[in-house]
């Protein structure tokens, strides 16, 4: 399921509410909710937002975070083209919190 950025709160309260506390309710039952972020940003990554993302992540207890640059996307950026990574088209892989 797709959820709107700008209304994550919202559309995730309704999944807890609509589906999962049902699925909760079952005796012996176990809910498993992962979460997978994949931004899309044609200027790239600078460096502060990586880190301050990476640390939110890890503050989060998120059990894996990495951002990565797709492959086959759009060219690497050379070292000394600026300080903004070749992020362009990224994904964070959380495997769930």
């Amino acid at each position: 399921m797709k959820v709107d950025a700008t209304r994550i709160s919202r559309d995730v309260g309704r999944i807890a509410n609509e589906i999962s506390q049902h699925l909760a309710s079952l005796p012996n039952s176990e809910i498993l909710v992962t979460v997978e972020i994949q931004p899309r940003v044609p200027g790239g990554v600078p460096d502060n937002i990586v880190r301050t993302v990476s640390e939110n992540c890890r503050t989060q207890k998120f059990k894996s975070q990495r951002l990565e640059r797709v492959k086959g996307i759009e060219p690497s950026s050379q070292p000394w083209e600026g300080h903004i990574l070749p992020l362009n088209h990224t994904r964070i892989s959380t495997g769930g919190f």
